[in-house]
């Protein structure tokens, strides 16, 4: 197949419009596979002036990823690691601070070879990597079948953007300020004194030496008022509990509610996220620009932000489609413990379930299944009867008790979660369902804590880098599907275990279908061949009514 570069020219040396017209059916050929390095960058850009770059054949930024996670995978720091080459860096073409050019001020000469040097590094990088993917089978069909597709469908999602209501965040806004107001009037009664709530060197005065309150661990500046500390002090003292609800005020209102409506892309009124496909260790997707993975599901302004999200027109809709329990359901599928599957087979309430093994009686109240939710979370994840006991409320005796019968009653699934960190040790890395991984060094260290952490995130990935690999599978499939069924409706975001669409009356009821049915095969394909998997689906005319 053929490879396809090109380079980027000044305005001053030729006309863009003449560019675009020749590069537009090299670019768009379907006979010629194009590679690069972080394609959905060029394809956006190419977005622009209407050519749509196809096909893509391999990106070296995600098979970098793919082979192993916890490196860099910049165009820079990989010619360094595989071809031994030190490139010219951007901050050098340009120069940086005071002394930066724009581009188009840099010299022909210079900015020819840069791009050059861009497209001859992502060149070589390829062979290096290609290489190293056809020994490991496993890995080179996760890029081929899962990621390198992805790059489109992210590019389309990113391009498409989603619109906000800003009428909605502005009244919003009013009435956070408002609480606010009344938590900083609150605050200073409880302190007796007013002071600058934000600065943390103030309120650790405030709070350990003027109410004397327990102190906890210590920083540079005296005692520390992080969020572990406030929690700690807030079931005995009220103004822990109001300082903890203040933070959380202050940080969606300057996170979204001011922010959101600052950040609409005045050319298309929509707010455009970029969805990195590249960052985190476990292959989740993370968002940034807004980073919309954060915005609270249950607090009641984390409801009120969702409600801002809106359709396009007032004529469409959103559709929210969401895994229930997939990594509870990633679990059992792991385990095979015969009571776990049992259980999801018979389409039983999973924490009620559990409660019921765990406290032995078929009557249960709403606060044994408050317990058996964060067993069932926490015990996958390493959880001891310390923390369980803190987030439950509870002794540590009792906790322990909880935790020694859960792994009691649900032995296959402690073994698997016991060989998952055994193989780790042994292999250094440890794999989801697909074959996806994650190598973990610090799994024999020397150092107790340190293995300790390092034992958490092993039994950790397998599970949630499982549920990264279905949604990404679920996309691809959404994405295809829609396509050749030529829907007008478009995918929008993907916030963890859920897919958000834009959607018209006349295809709501089929796209809900489709999108039921791809990411329930989704889940088949990475994998999940003994437990099922469901699907939640919703349509509103704003994200809070269809979720």
């Amino acid at each position: 197949a053929g490879k396809a570069f090109f380079i980027a020219t000044t305005p001053a040396t030729l006309d863009r419009k003449e560019v675009i017209k020749l590069i537009k059916p090299l670019l768009e050929n379907p006979a010629i596979t194009k590679s690069g390095q972080n394609l959905k960058y060029d394809m956006l850009v190419l977005k622009k002036y209407g050519i749509e770059l196809a096909p893509i054949s391999f990106d070296t930024m995600l098979a970098s990823y793919v082979l192993n996670p916890d490196e860099h995978h910049n165009l820079d720091d990989m010619a360094l690691r595989y071809l031994g080459r030190k490139t010219t860096k951007y901050d050098e073409l340009t120069g940086t601070g005071k002394q930066r050019r724009h581009i188009f001020e840099v010299e022909k000469e210079a900015l020819t070879n840069y791009a050059c040097q861009d497209a001859d590094v992502a060149f070589q990088l390829e062979e290096v990597l290609q290489a190293q993917l056809q020994a490991e089978p496993q890995l080179l069909a996760l890029c081929t079948t899962m990621e390198f597709p992805l790059v489109r469908v992210l590019a389309t999602m990113e391009y498409a953007g989603i619109c906000i209501d800003t009428e909605h965040l502005a009244r919003v806004a009013e009435t956070t300020e408002l609480e606010l107001q009344s938590l900083t009037e609150k605050i200073y009664a409880a302190a007796g004194s007013s002071f600058n709530i934000d600065s943390p060197k103030q309120l650790s005065h405030v709070l350990f030496t003027d109410l004397g309150l327990p102190t906890g661990k210590s920083t540079k500046t005296g005692f520390s008022t992080d969020v572990g500390v406030l929690e700690e002090l807030a079931a005995t003292y009220p103004i822990a509990s109001d300082l903890l609800s203040y933070r959380t005020l202050q940080k969606l209102k300057g996170t979204y509610i001011e922010a959101l409506p600052k950040i609409i892309n005045p050319r298309t009124g929509r707010i455009h996220t970029s969805f990195n496909q590249h960052i985190t260790a476990t292959g989740r997707l993370s968002s940034s620009n807004p980073n919309l993975q954060n915005i609270p599901v249950r607090t009641a302004l984390g409801k009120e932000i969702r409600r801002a999200f809106i359709p396009s027109t007032p004529e469409h809709w959103l559709l929210s489609a969401d895994y229930s329990q997939i990594e509870l359901r990633i679990a059992a599928e792991l385990s095979g413990d015969e009571r776990l599957i049992a259980a999801f087979r018979n389409g039983e309430d999973i924490h009620t379930a559990t409660a019921q093994v765990i406290f032995g009686t078929e009557e249960i109240s709403g606060d044994m299944r408050r317990k058996a939710k964060e067993v069932n979370f926490g015990v996958l994840y390493g959880i001891q009867p310390f923390g369980l006991a803190k987030r439950l409320n509870i002794p540590q005796k009792e906790a322990k008790v909880i935790i020694e019968t859960y792994k009691a009653k649900y032995p296959q699934l402690f073994n698997v979660l016991r060989h998952i960190i055994e193989e780790g040790k042994e292999k250094g890395y440890v794999t989801t369902l697909l074959g996806r991984r994650r190598y973990i060094a610090d799994l024999n260290s020397r150092n107790g804590t340190v293995q300790k952490a390092a034992e958490r995130a092993a039994m950790n990935t397998p599970i949630q880098g499982t549920a990264a690999d279905i949604i990404k599978c679920a996309m691809n499939l959404c994405y295809q599907q829609m396509q050749a069924a030529g829907m007008a409706s478009e995918m929008l975001l993907q916030v963890h275990d859920e897919l958000l669409f834009e959607t018209t009356d006349s295809e709501k009821e089929a796209l809900t279908k489709l999108v039921e049915n791809a990411m329930k095969e989704a889940a088949v394909l990475c994998g999940m061949k003994q437990v099922p998997v469901e699907v939640d689906c919703g349509v509103g005319k704003n994200w809070l009514e269809a979720h």
